[in-house]
């Protein structure tokens, strides 16, 4: 009978806790480890160390969702905000830095300012290391800065990015989300402007962002979020490894071997079994501080 696996001898543990069950998993457990920390690169063929489960649309809708909840309007997914997150997260990968301002002094209103939206309010919120969208937009809620930025009520537009890269020497996914309420006295400006010339196309001479109203915006807070989506390569030459089961699966083996611990040393000890093995509460102990490790071994984290 399989119950039979989990119950201890007199001189021994249960056949789940052999030396070899135990060597076994290990092997696998370290396998696991390894995929998670090292991405391999080679010619022929690339192994990244990571896939995600997340979508611009998905982190939209939970957005709107979270603001509707709070009686506000949703917001409109604006192509200009998501350039802009776009290449505030390239920034980031092509400076390996982790932070809303630059090393070099760069602020994520210049790459809002830089897709010529001029506006009267912004706000802007990182992620990484994610690995689902609803994760993402949990994390930004449950942080009271963050949610400052969700919900509010001056923004009108939304820009996401989800760019996968390598940062600080490890394989992550990025993500970057930009909040803006447009300039409505430059848009009425830019009206009157063009009705005056007959609607002539404007002079593409024109020094556009430069005229904006950018020196005193009304920024929401500090707390910055840019969103990075990874995109699908049609390159055949790179194999994409799902690292979210890996660990789900990393999990099971601990807490597995965990409980069948708990039950080997209550059995032996309710049955006085008398053993030269090695002791069980030091061997939980190990186990456990390995879960620990492994949750915190690459953490979700937002700015």
């Amino acid at each position: 009978m399989p119950h039979r696996l989990f119950i201890p001898k007199k001189k021994s543990r249960s056949a789940v806790l052999s030396l070899k069950s135990l060597f076994i998993a290990n092997l696998l457990f370290l396998s696991l480890v390894l995929l998670r920390l090292v991405s391999l690169n080679y010619v022929d063929f690339k192994i990244l160390g990571f896939a995600t489960d997340i979508d611009v649309q998905s982190l939209l809708n939970d957005t709107n969702n979270e603001r509707v909840k709070a009686g506000l309007t949703p917001l409109k997914l604006n192509e200009k905000l998501t350039k802009a997150a776009y290449k505030k997260a390239q920034d980031m990968f092509n400076d390996n830095y982790w932070a809303h301002i630059a090393d070099d002094g760069t602020t994520p209103w210049d790459f809002i300012v830089g897709e010529n939206y001029s506006y009267t309010y912004a706000g802007e919120n990182l992620a990484k290391d994610f690995i689902k969208s609803s994760s993402v937009v949990k994390a930004w809620m449950d942080s009271p800065s963050h949610r400052e930025n969700m919900l509010n009520s001056h923004y009108v537009d939304m820009g996401f990015a989800v760019v996968n890269g390598r940062l600080q020497g490890e394989d992550t996914t990025l993500v970057v989300q930009m909040f803006g309420t447009p300039d409505t006295n430059e848009l009425v400006s830019k009206s009157t402007e063009r009705t005056a010339e007959n609607m002539r196309e404007p002079d593409v001479s024109v020094n556009g962002s430069n005229d904006k109203k950018v020196e005193n915006p009304n920024i929401s807070n500090e707390t910055e979020q840019f969103y990075v989506q990874p995109t699908n390569s049609s390159n055949n030459d790179i194999i994409t490894i799902n690292m979210k089961y890996a660990i789900y699966l990393g999990y099971g083996i601990l807490i597995f071997f965990t409980i069948s611990l708990i039950l080997d040393g209550f059995i032996a000890f309710k049955q006085k079994h008398l053993r030269l093995t090695g002791n069980t509460v030091t061997h939980i102990v190990l186990f456990v501080a390995t879960l620990f490790f492994v949750y915190y071994l690459k953490h979700p984290i937002i700015l």
